[in-house]
């Protein structure tokens, strides 16, 4: 999928192509955060889910922008077809905010139950996966299957926004990091 977004006031156009990453389940509560330390650098969100699967996808500033090229701009996971009618903070209980720091150019969303249940080995080749070939997303899987996504951090190293996409009926329909990049 391609977009642009043109802000009248300031006559920028953005180009941002959107890229399925993958699929995961979701077993009722998701992890998010910076992948790169130990478990302790990740948010457990307030708000549980009742879908029982998810897909995620990366936005990126196309390469027409100059000062922006290949940048992700956000992290979207959908856990329903529903249309998102209002934007909440996506608050986490340990962390007490709505948004993640992070520390290693990577952020991520995860199933928690999935992501407790990752081997050491699994994490590591994952994590060197996305060192060595500085790839835009990855999907952390273990033996048995996906159990989330994660992608660089738009800036690299910092702070940024986590939202629920919510339908009519006030139900979690995405999840968002939004990475900074565009001032909208």
């Amino acid at each position: 999928d391609q977009a642009t977004i043109t802000d009248d006031e300031d006559k920028v156009s953005v180009s941002l192509e959107v890229r399925e990453v993958g699929r995961f389940p979701i077993r009722g509560r998701i992890l998010v955060g910076d992948w790169g330390y130990d478990v302790d650098s990740l948010a457990m969100l307030n708000r549980a889910v009742t879908t029982d699967s998810a897909v995620a996808e990366i936005a990126v500033v196309g390469k027409d922008t100059e000062d922006f090229a290949g940048r992700v701009v956000a992290l979207r996971v959908s856990l329903s077809d529903a249309e998102v009618v209002s934007w909440h903070r996506a608050l986490s209980g340990d962390k007490g905010g709505y948004a993640v720091g992070v520390d290693a150019g990577m952020a991520g969303i995860f199933d928690a139950e999935g992501y407790f249940a990752v081997s050491t080995r699994a994490w590591t080749l994952a994590w060197r996966e996305c060192a060595v070939n500085a790839v835009e997303s990855i999907v952390l899987a273990d033996a048995a299957g996906p159990v989330g996504v994660a992608s660089s951090s738009g800036w690299g190293d910092g702070t940024y926004g986590v939202y629920w996409g919510c339908d009519a009926d006030g139900n979690p329909a995405q999840l968002v990091i939004d990475y900074g990049v565009l001032d909208y």
